[in-house]
């Protein structure tokens, strides 16, 4: 949690092994920060930075960032193993499944289908998530 008593918001910089893992813009109030680590069987000093600090009322008056309520890991699901659920199936110009970096992904070609089948017509809504390649 962050505390209202500094102007701005602050940005958290989380350091893992020496190496910036993230950095997350935080807002007033309460924030909910999860980031996706490489798995290591080293043991691994992990820091938080803040970019900013604020004064708690007086008579305490210590310089303080946020109030971390809880730090932990969350066990990571079993590895997946496509990026689509049914009743979504992939058609043509998809390349083969990847992970890289703790992220699950498919390279995609121009033209790309899927195919959504259902036993009755229902309502919803599609969510795909995509992001430009880095030729672009």
């Amino acid at each position: 949690m962050v505390p209202a008593l500094a102007p701005q918001s602050s940005t958290l910089q989380v350091v893992a092994g020496g190496l910036t893992v993230a950095q997350v813009a935080l807002r007033q109030g309460d924030n909910d920060v999860k980031i996706p680590l490489a798995g290591t069987s080293t043991i691994q000093r992990i820091e938080l930075h803040f970019d900013r600090a604020a004064n708690l009322h007086s008579p305490d008056n210590r310089p303080v960032s946020a109030l971390l309520h809880s730090i932990g890991f969350e066990e990571v699901a079993s590895e997946r193993k496509e990026i689509v659920a049914g009743p979504i199936t992939l058609g043509d110009h998809w390349y083969p499944f990847e992970t890289y970096g703790g992220n699950s992904f498919r390279w995609v070609a121009n033209d790309a289908q899927f195919r959504m089948t259902s036993s009755k017509p229902a309502k919803g809504i599609l969510a795909i998530e995509l992001e430009s390649g880095p030729g672009l």
